[in-house]
Formats: structure tokens, sequence, C-alpha cells
């Protein structure tokens, strides 16, 4: 890859990669965030110790499928970007990938949102064990 496109060719797309994960973690922390506390406060699941590692859960599912519903139309035009033969722009690769439908834009979300559920679920699981963990050194 360096010797055909040189060293820049390592950072093709991170200008868009930045546009579709700025808003897509804002939106990954924020609803992880007020769901987790709105299921506690209102004790959806129940108020026992297994009802809170449910809420967060829940939780960070609906959070991963909630970002990802966002980044995708980014990440359509990222992966033509990144894989396109020659330099492309993020416009272009929006044409290209709009050519014949805006709804292309969300090719393949439905998997995509499913495969985040459960993967986000865990992964906001295994950070709050991870907190929880290292808040015993305070």
């Amino acid at each position: 890859l360096i010797k055909k496109a040189g060293v820049s060719s390592l950072y093709r797309g991170t200008a868009i990669t930045a546009a579709r994960n700025i808003p897509g973690l804002a939106v990954w922390f924020g609803t992880y965030e007020l769901l987790k506390r709105e299921m506690n406060q209102s004790k959806l699941l129940g108020s026992t110790g297994s009802a809170e590692w449910m809420n967060i859960i829940v939780a960070g599912g609906f959070a991963g499928s909630a970002s990802w519903s966002i980044m995708m139309p980014f990440d359509a035009i990222k992966s033509v970007v990144q894989t396109s033969p020659h330099k492309i722009s993020a416009f272009e690769a929006f044409d290209h990938v709009t050519s014949k439908s805006k709804l292309a834009l969300f090719r393949g979300i439905g998997p995509t949102v499913l495969i985040a559920f459960p993967a986000n679920a865990m992964c906001f699981l295994g950070m709050e064990i991870a907190w929880k963990a290292l808040s015993m050194f305070d």
C-alpha cells in the first residue's frame, strides 16, 4: 500500500471516520447513560442488584444499536473512500453510494443493528465491571 500510494494512503478516510465517530459516540454514550439512569430510577426491571446489571445490559445494547443507526450513512461513505482505487473525496463517495438511491446509505443496517445490540451490551457490562473493580482502590 505504501509503495503504491505513499504513506498518506494509510490515513485515507480519516476525516470521514471522524465525521462518523463524533456523533456516533455522542449517541452511544448519551443513550447508554440516559437509559441506564431512567431504568434504574423507574425500577423497570426491579430493584435488586441483578436488576441493575440487567439495566446495564439493556441500556448498552440499545446504545450500540442507536449509535450504528446514526453512523451507518457515514460508514457507507467511508468504506467507498477507503476502498477506492484512486483518491476520492467524501462528496464523490456520497454521490457514488447514492447514485441509485439515498437508501443505499443504510444498506446492511438490519444486521448491523442486530449485531450491535449484544456486542455493545457486553461492552458496557465489561466497562461497568471494570469500573467497579477499579473503584475498590479508591
